[in-house]
């Protein structure tokens, strides 16, 4: 029987409010990180672009709240708050304390060459071992080869911000549709990446479910045939204690 998962590290936000601040000139990037951050991201654009530079593209603080500056007409910057949950506040945190984080080059060449202008972003990422800083010019968090040029777990961190600012500006995109195949073939890149897949389910040893997909066996296949699966798990204290998955099943309309 098929069923359709949403593999992801999902982003559940709380209700976003967006509410102007002061308006300023210069960017709270030109002055000290306050304290309380977890997260701080700026933005530096040069050559053919618009002013004023450079600019916040990303604060989060350790109580969820966040924030971000934007620019208004006559080139002023205003800043604009949202709130994240604690689920994405532990997992900046978790990310920012990994060893590839935090032994992350300080500064990292340009990788993609611009013709015209160019971004360099700052990242700040606060932990029990004090402040990391680590620059990176054009960087695009959906380029196949970041992982010949960066540690995984810094890569996973600025997709996460990316997340949390495209969300806070009110864009949901849809994750993209892939058969399990492709994700088996492919999961360096998809790692870690929010998708929706079509696959089998099984249970396994002592009823532990896992995904799989007999098709991936087939020799048209070619060099990514494999046989693997992928064992999933649910929470807990948010679905309620003693629920299985056959339950799950069985009240989303399924036979189990």
């Amino acid at each position: 029987m098929k069923f359709i998962f949403l593999i992801a590290l999902a982003a559940a936000f709380l209700p976003v409010s967006l509410r102007p601040q002061q308006p300023a000139n210069t960017s709270v990037c030109l002055r000290e990180t306050p304290p309380g951050v977890l997260l701080n991201i700026c933005q530096h654009a040069r050559g053919m672009v618009t002013p004023p530079q450079p600019t916040l593209y990303l604060r989060v603080y350790m109580d969820g709240r966040a924030e971000y500056e934007a620019s208004t007409s006559g080139d002023v910057l205003v800043m604009k708050e949202f709130r994240i949950d604690e689920e994405d506040l532990n997992e900046i945190a978790k990310l920012g304390a990994t060893e590839g984080v935090q032994k992350a080059l300080e500064k990292y060449p340009a990788y993609n060459h611009g013709i015209d202008s160019s971004r360099e972003i700052t990242v700040e990422i606060y932990t029990e071992a004090g402040r990391k800083r680590i620059s990176l010019t054009n960087f695009f968090a959906a380029d196949r080869e970041n992982k010949n040029h960066y540690p995984a777990s810094l890569i996973s961190l600025i997709e996460k911000a990316e997340e949390l600012w495209t969300r806070a500006h009110g864009v949901v995109p849809e994750p993209q549709s892939i058969t399990f195949c492709t994700l088996m073939a492919d999961r360096e890149y998809l790692n870690g990446k929010r998708v929706r897949i079509w696959a089998d389910m099984e249970l396994g040893i002592e009823q532990v479910p896992y995904l799989y997909d007999p098709e991936c066996d087939r020799p048209e296949v070619g060099k990514a045939r494999t046989k693997e699966h992928i064992g999933f798990g649910y929470d807990e204290k948010k679905l309620g204690k003693g629920v299985t998955v056959r339950d799950l099943l069985k009240k989303k309309g399924f036979e189990a």
